[in-house]
C-alpha cells in the first residue's frame, strides 16, 4: 500500500464500471414502466389477490387511506431512466412506495405523500439538472437520487443544504455531510466478495476471471489486495472475451482453484462464463459480481450454485420482507423488477417516509429533516438489516454498511444472511 491515493481510485473505478455494468445488463427485466402515475396507484390495487377477500382488503386499505384533499409530503427522486444507461425500477419501486405509504399507512398524519419524479438521464448534466429542480422547490426536503451521478447531485444539493439520500457510487458518496449513503456498494461489495469466499466457502486460492476490457485494468491490483486481506491468494486472472462460447478460455483455470470468481460486463457474459464452467466439470463455488444476478439470468437456473453480495434483500426468496416487497410492487406498480436499483429505492422511500414523519410532516423543512437524519436509525426498513446515520469513522454518510450474501438455488435467489462489514479495514486507503 506504498501508494494509497493509487489504491483509491483505482477501488472507485471498480465499483462504479460494476454499478454502470449492472445498468447495461439489467435493463431487460422490466417493461417500461416510465410512464406509471404516481395519481394511479389506488386503482392498481383491485383485482391483484386472488385470496377472496378483495372486498375485505380494500375495505381495510380505504380506512388507513391518506386524505387526498389535504396537502402532500412530498419527497424528491431523481431516476436514471431515460437514455442508455437506464434503471426504469427506480420510478416503479418510488410508485409503488408512494401508493403503498397512501393505501395502507395513511399517508404522514393524514397527509398524502407525493413522490416528485424527475426523469434524468446517464450523464452528470442530465442529474445535475433534477438536483437544481429540487434545489429551487421549497416544497421537497429530502430528496433519492437514484442515478450513478451521486457526486455530482451531491455537490449540488449538499451546498443548498438539501437533504440527499444516495447510491454508493463513489469514494465522496460515503464521506460526504448531509448525504446519507443507504447502499453499501463501492466499499461493502467490494469486501462482500472475499470476506463471502473467505468465512462462507472457506477459500484459500481463487482464479480471477475478468472481462476482456481495457475499463476492467484497474480491477485486478484491487482485488488482489481485497483477497490478500482475507488470506485469499488469487493464482490466476484470466481474460474472457464477449464470444458466445468461452469454454476455450475458461479452460485454462485450474480445476483444483476453491473458488472461481467472476468480474463481467454484462449477463451474456456472465452466462456464457456459467455454461463453460458446467461443461468443464468445475465442482468448486463460484462467486459473480452483481451484473450476473438478473432476474432473467437467475430464473433461467443457468447460474445456478453462484453467489453473490447484493444490497437488499429485495429479490431474494425467504427473506424478511421478500413477500411484503413483493406484494407492495404487485399491488402499486405492477411488472418493476425486484432486483437492479428496486430494493434501494424501496428502502430510501421508506426512509424517507420516516425522517419526514418526525420531521413535521407537511410543515417539515430541510433544517428538521437533517436533523432528524443526522442521528436517524431503524431497523424496520424493507429488505434492509438496519439503517444508521452517521457511518463509522470517517465513513459519515455510509448509514448501511452491510451487504446480504445470496445464492442462485433452483432459479430463484437464496440467502444465509447479512455480512457485517468493518470499515475499519478501508481507513487507511484514505490516507
Amino acid at each position: 500500500m506504498k501508494n494509497r491515493s493509487t489504491l483509491l481510485q483505482l477501488l472507485s473505478l471498480l465499483f462504479v464500471f460494476s454499478l454502470f455494468a449492472a445498468a447495461c445488463g439489467g435493463d431487460g427485466d422490466s417493461d417500461g414502466e416510465a410512464d406509471n402515475s404516481s395519481d394511479s396507484t389506488s386503482a392498481q390495487a383491485d383485482g391483484d389477490s386472488d385470496n377472496g377477500n378483495d372486498e375485505d382488503n380494500d375495505d381495510a386499505m380505504d380506512e388507513n387511506a391518506a386524505d387526498d384533499s389535504l396537502d402532500p409530503v412530498k419527497i424528491g427522486v431523481i431516476a436514471q431512466d431515460e437514455e442508455l444507461v437506464a434503471f426504469p425500477e427506480v420510478r416503479g419501486a418510488a410508485t409503488a412506495m408512494e401508493g403503498y405509504i397512501n393505501a395502507e399507512l395513511g399517508g404522514i398524519d393524514g397527509h398524502p405523500v407525493e413522490a416528485v419524479i424527475c426523469g434524468a438521464g446517464d450523464t452528470p448534466e442530465s442529474a445535475i439538472s433534477c438536483a437544481q429542480e429540487f434545489v429551487n422547490d421549497d416544497t421537497v426536503h429530502v430528496v433519492w437520487a437514484g442515478t450513478l451521478n451521486t457526486p455530482a447531485v451531491a455537490e449540488v444539493l449538499t451546498a443548498a443544504g438539501k437533504p440527499m439520500l444516495s447510491l454508493g457510487n463513489d469514494i465522496p458518496d460515503f464521506l460526504t455531510p448531509g448525504q446519507y449513503t443507504i447502499d453499501p456498494g463501492l466499499f461493502g461489495q467490494a469486501q462482500g466478495v472475499f470476506q463471502v469466499a473467505a468465512e462462507q466457502l472457506s477459500a484459500a486460492t481463487a482464479t480471477l476471471f475478468v472481462a476482456d476490457d481495457p475499463a476492467f485494468d484497474a480491477f485486478v491490483p484491487v482485488l488482489e489486495i481485497l483477497a490478500e486481506g482475507q488470506n485469499i491468494s488469487i493464482d490466476q486472472t484470466i481474460r474472457l472475451g464477449f464470444e458466445a462460447d468461452l469454454t476455450g478460455p475458461v479452460s485454462a483455470a485450474s480445476l483444483d482453484s476453491d473458488v472461481w470468481i467472476f468480474v463481467l460486463a454484462d449477463g451474456s457474459q456472465c452466462g456464457a462464463g456459467a455454461k463453460a464452467a458446467n461443461s468443464l466439470g468445475y465442482e468448486g463455488n463460484i462467486i459473480g459480481n452483481d451484473i450476473c444476478i438478473s432476474e432473467e439470468l437467475v430464473s433461467s437456473g443457468g447460474i445456478d450454485g453462484w453467489y453473490s453480495p447484493l444490497s437488499s434483500a429485495a429479490p431474494v426468496v425467504g427473506s424478511d420482507d421478500y413477500e411484503e416487497i413483493g406484494r407492495i410492487i404487485d399491488t402499486y406498480s405492477p411488472g418493476t423488477q425486484r432486483a437492479g436499483f428496486s430494493g434501494l429505492t424501496i428502502g430510501a422511500m421508506q426512509v424517507a417516509y420516516e425522517v419526514l414523519s418526525e420531521a413535521g410532516g407537511v410543515d417539515a423543512t430541510d433544517e428538521s429533516v437533517a436533523e432528524i437524519l443526522e442521528a436517524f436509525s431503524s431497523s424496520d426498513i424493507l429488505g434492509f438489516p438496519e439503517i444508521s446515520c452517521p457511518g463509522p469513522g470517517a465513513f459519515v454518510s455510509a448509514c448501511h454498511t452491510d451487504p446480504i450474501v445470496t445464492q442462485a438455488v433452483n432459479g430463484a435467489l437464496e440467502s444465509p444472511g447479512f455480512l457485517e462489514i468493518d470499515y475499519a479495514i478501508f481507513e487507511p486507503l484514505l490516507g
